[in-house]
């Protein structure tokens, strides 16, 4: 694979990608170790992964942006459409789902 289609894949997998999935791990362990801080645990991670998710959205594209630009592919500009999907519907749906598996 050639050095530009590498780092369009990798963007997927950035820094709030893997921050999301330790978080959630950490709030599986609380609620194990503290049953009684259920809610209190899913209250909290609700906000805290929807902040990951849309964070991991917007520095994907930017990363992507910024690999065509130094590649010379034009074709690749900031995705509007799924930043706003990401912010308004798998965003919130995400954070949920991810905050109920504790």
């Amino acid at each position: 694979m050639d050095d530009f289609r590498t780092n369009w894949i990798l963007a997927d997998y950035n820094l709030f990608f893997w921050a999301k999935l330790v978080f959630v791990v950490l709030q599986c362990f609380t609620t194990r170790m503290y049953p009684s801080r259920r809610w209190f645990v899913f209250v909290i991670g609700i906000p805290i992964i929807y902040f990951l998710v849309v964070e991991q959205c917007e520095l994907k594209w930017a990363m992507r942006f910024e690999s065509s630009v130094t590649h010379n592919r034009p074709f690749s500009a900031g995705d509007g459409a799924n930043r706003l999907f990401t912010a308004m519907i798998f965003g919130p749906l995400q954070a949920v789902l991810l905050s109920s598996i504790s």
